[in-house]
C-alpha cells in the first residue's frame, strides 16, 4: 500500500548559485558520508558537482514530502541517495532515520538542461 508520494523539481543553476554563495559549504550541510565521497571525486568539474548535488537536494526534498514529514526535523544528511551497480537510485536510512522494516522507499531522478526532478513513493510494507 502507498503511504506517501513525494515531488520535487529544481534548477540546477539554483543550486550552484546557493553552493557559491555558501563557499561551497552546501554540499556538507545536505551530503551524507557516502554522497560527499562521490561528491569529491566530481569536485574537479564545479557543474558535474553541483549537478550531483541538485539530484540529490531533490531527491531528498521529495523523501520528506512522501514521509510526511517536514525539513528541519532530521538531518538530510540521514538521508543518502546512493546508486546500485547499474545505475538505479536506491534510498539509504541511518542515525534517527533507521528503517523500520514498515516502510520502503522507491526513488526517481531525472534532469534536462537545467532542471532537475525526483519523485519518491512510501510503500507501506506488512
Amino acid at each position: 500500500m502507498i503511504k506517501g508520494i513525494g515531488v520535487d523539481i529544481l534548477k540546477i543553476s539554483r543550486v550552484f548559485e546557493m553552493s557559491k554563495k555558501m563557499n561551497w559549504a552546501l554540499a556538507h550541510q545536505v551530503l551524507g558520508p557516502r554522497e560527499i565521497e562521490v561528491y569529491a571525486e566530481l569536485s574537479d568539474d564545479k557543474y558535474a558537482a553541483v549537478r550531483y548535488l541538485a539530484r540529490r537536494f531533490a531527491a531528498k526534498e521529495a523523501f520528506i514530502k512522501a514521509s510526511g514529514g517536514r525539513a528541519g526535523l532530521f538531518d538530510m544528511r540521514e538521508v543518502e541517495i546512493l546508486n546500485r551497480e547499474d545505475g538505479t537510485p536506491i534510498i539509504a536510512l541511518s542515525g534517527s532515520l533507521r528503517p523500520d522494516g514498515r516502510s520502503a522507499y522507491h526513488v526517481s531522478i531525472s534532469d534536462d538542461d537545467d532542471c532537475v526532478v525526483a519523485t519518491v513513493i512510501c510503500e507501506a510494507i506488512k
